[in-house]
């Protein structure tokens, strides 16, 4: 190119880049085919030139014919021409696809710094002799020290002495596979207590092919705490499941999962016998409502799985043959992940014979207290003739007094005794029913002729 910008020649590696003819390029400007905000370099790259005479790698942009931006790197001299103009020959570059893969890098790297950074999980490089190289927040957070502090560290200087066996195994294995991990072990932090952790990484090679770790770290110490938690729970559980004196079964829809001793005594069958059957093979067929037990059962069942707790009354069969009649209580649990029922059973028969002994004693109270209601009835009656004979006979004598014969007195008075004397007599077998009702009379049987 002329220092005006104009085309002197063009190859045409040249014009394919651009996309032009020979003829469109040699007869246009340097400038037509750059983009506007290049302008500016262009003229500082041309002081360059006029300065120095060469041009070293200068990046810039082209416009292609289709409109397409394309990004060169420029070398170019001044070339003195014995007649006419000095020129400017340039090599050009085509650095589009390579540019595009730096700037996918760069926003590859830059992702991968955020989440290195940022990551709550440990991440750590070191080389293959244990030497940290780069460590993130999080990591050196976990073991108690500073970023900057981490990485005078060595990885053993962190590991537990008895890990090294185990870690050993797992560098022969990366070797093999690039990989390694997820495995569970221990660092010792600052302050010199154990943290569990998750270790998991790859084998990379750096620039000059020594080969790195790269780790991803989590810490399990809240897990591991909640394990040993869930652990004693489920221990103390079990020594309460064992110990329970009532009975205790954990079962699905199918079969019995577990069965504590005294639900087996309560059975009268081994435990091994009961886990794997189903609660209706314990049963009468038909409960006392009149409904099978196998439909009972599953209803029940359904019950305490989608409403969480469900009570009845059960009549199961011992391995005597014996009825045995239950308060039975269903509770939905987690086992495994899904959902169960616990079972508690408690052997009601004791306060089945009482509430049918109370029944019996309300039943004979009542035959008692009607028997009362009818004597008292009778009695009121028997009361009622000669009171009402003496209160006649007491109304006339004292109305026609006078009037009436010394006889007629005598048959009123008369009848006033014998009446009062009845009464007497009934009051006296009254008195006696009292005192047997009291249990205050000796019953002395003796035989009669």
């Amino acid at each position: 190119v002329r220092w005006g910008g104009s085309y002197v020649e063009v190859n045409p590696a040249y014009c394919a880049m651009l996309g032009y003819p020979r003829a469109a390029l040699v007869s246009a400007s340097l400038h037509a085919v750059t983009p506007p905000e290049f302008r500016e370099a262009d003229i500082q790259a041309m002081a360059t030139l006029m300065k120095t005479g060469f041009l070293n790698q200068y990046h810039k942009e082209y416009l292609r014919r289709d409109g397409r931006r394309i990004s060169v790197v420029m070398n170019g001299m001044v070339v003195r021409v014995p007649e006419g103009e000095d020129e400017i020959w340039a090599f050009v570059e085509d650095i589009t696809e390579r540019t595009r893969a730096e700037q996918q890098l760069r926003a590859s790297e830059e992702k991968f710094k955020s989440l290195f950074e940022l990551s709550p999980l440990g991440m750590a490089r070191v080389n293959w002799d244990g030497k940290f190289l780069q460590v993130n927040r999080a990591f050196a957070a976990m073991i108690g020290y500073t970023e900057e502090e981490a990485v005078s560290l060595t990885y053993w200087d962190i590991t537990p002495p008895e890990y090294e066996e185990q870690e050993r195994a797992i560098l022969e294995t990366v070797q093999q596979t690039g990989l390694f991990g997820p495995f569970e072990k221990e660092y010792i932090h600052r302050d010199g207590h154990r943290v569990p952790i998750v270790l998991s990484g790859a084998l990379v090679l750096d620039h000059d092919g020594a080969k790195q770790l790269w780790g991803i770290t989590q810490d399990i110490t809240e897990r591991k705490r909640s394990e040993q938690i869930l652990r004693q729970s489920e221990e103390s559980y079990r020594a309460l499941f064992e110990a329970s004196s009532q009975g205790v079964m954990i079962h699905d829809e199918q079969q019995f999962l577990q069965v504590n001793e005294a639900a087996a005594r309560l059975f009268g069958y081994p435990r091994e016998y009961i886990i794997g059957r189903h609660p209706r093979d314990f049963s009468v067929p038909v409960q006392p409502d009149g409904e099978p037990s196998a439909e009972a059962a599953a209803r029940h069942i359904r019950t305490c799985l989608r409403e969480g707790q469900t009570r009845f009354e059960w009549v199961s069969l011992r391995a005597d043959g014996s009825e045995v009649p239950l308060d039975v209580l269903l509770s939905s649990i987690e086992m495994d992940g899904r959902p169960v029922v616990q079972a508690m059973v408690t052997d009601i028969s004791e306060r089945k014979r009482a509430e049918e002994e109370l029944k019996r004693a309300l039943e004979h109270e009542r035959e008692l207290s009607l028997l009362k209601t009818n004597f008292v009835s009778m009695v009121s009656h028997e009361f009622r003739t000669p009171l009402g004979i003496i209160q006649s006979s007491a109304e006339i004598l004292d109305d026609y007094l006078e009037q009436l014969s010394r006889e007629e007195r005598r048959e009123q008075l008369a009848s006033i005794i014998r009446n009062a004397r009845r009464m007497a007599g009934l009051m006296e077998e009254v008195l006696v029913l009292g005192r047997l009702d009291a249990n205050a009379v000796q019953f002395q049987p003796a035989p009669l002729d």
